[in-house]
């Protein structure tokens, strides 16, 4: 996929607001559960972005690119667990 130097300042542009506008809610809003599943389907959204317009693995191996496509899936996922159950995780990762 050829982009053109347009394209790549418009993605790039799009990346950088959504940047901005999760740095704003994570700063003024309450820590629920919904504001981190918004934040964390942009972490997705954005990793995806990337992988896709940037890193050109169009021509990579296959378990390459699957394994950078599903970093943006576990990643988010992870992030609305830790959220939702953060007792449970502190137990389960306590050394004591």
């Amino acid at each position: 996929m050829q982009l053109s130097l347009r394209n790549i300042d418009f993605i790039w542009l799009v990346l950088m607001i959504i940047t901005v506008l999760n740095a704003v809610v994570a700063e003024t809003a309450d820590g629920s559960l919904l504001i981190t599943i918004i934040i964390a389907i942009s972490i997705g959204f954005k990793g995806r972005m990337v992988v896709q317009r940037f890193m050109e693995l169009h021509n990579a191996n296959r378990f390459i690119k699957n394994m950078m496509n599903a970093y943006f899936y576990v990643i988010p996922l992870l992030v609305v667990i830790v959220q939702a159950f953060p007792d449970t995780i502190a137990n389960l990762t306590r050394l004591n």
